[in-house]
């Protein structure tokens, strides 16, 4: 289609890393959190999902939220199913296709100025997480993998997923204080850009960080 672009596969080095060793202090304010829904042959509650799973699809899911989020993620890349976490993956997948439907807006932050324009598409390289919460995507989109924060200088982008036909929720964590929800698309779900805004992230002592926040469509 003329004016559609592939320019971004969310996964690739620039597109920023949900983290999952531990969290950052939130920048930014709060976000209310809407509720999943029941989708046919999935749980309407977390509880009941997460008791629903086998040994192997808890620790798998534990694996992907505390230990080996990267390492699982290149292996849906390279579509390997038979390396240890290739395997984890499996497991993994298997508890996601019975997880509660997240359809409300979804956040991830990227530390880098992400040049995309109206119509431009957005594919996922490998399965992605997404925060229910835009604060956590505000702190991620200035914050180091050590935790540090980024210089006022440093652009940024915040993706902002606005509509969508669901994505898989996962447990609530404590995240210093607080907690955050996570939810996941899977690989090849593509997206295009609705608009692009500016946005501004309040720095501790009053100071912002200047940068933009592209909203998308699924297609």
């Amino acid at each position: 289609m003329i004016g559609i672009r592939t320019l971004l596969k969310i996964g690739t080095a620039e597109s920023g890393n949900f983290g999952h060793a531990g969290r950052p202090g939130e920048i930014g304010g709060s976000s209310s959190e809407g509720e999943a829904f029941l989708k046919e042959g999935r749980f309407s509650s977390l509880d009941e999902w997460e008791g629903s799973l086998n040994k192997e699809q808890r620790d798998s899911l534990q694996t992907w939220m505390y230990i080996a989020y990267a390492q699982m993620r290149d292996s849906d890349k390279r579509g390997d199913s038979e390396s240890h976490w290739g395997k984890a993956l499996g497991n993994l997948k298997q508890a996601l296709s019975t997880a509660p439907i997240y359809t409300e807006e979804l956040y991830r932050g990227i530390r880098a100025d992400i040049k995309l324009s109206v119509g431009d598409k957005v594919s996922m390289s490998a399965i992605s997480s997404f925060s229910t919460n835009i604060a956590v995507g505000k702190t991620f989109a200035v914050t180091t993998p050590e935790g540090k924060l980024t210089s006022l200088s440093t652009k940024f982008t915040v993706l902002a997923v606005v509509k969508h036909s669901g994505a898989e929720r996962l447990p609530r964590k404590p995240v210093k204080g607080t907690y955050e929800t996570e939810a996941v698309f899977r690989k090849g779900r593509e997206f295009k850009v609705a608009s692009v805004e500016k946005m501004e992230i309040k720095r501790p002592g009053g100071k912002v960080w200047k940068g933009k926040k592209i909203n998308l469509e699924e297609v």
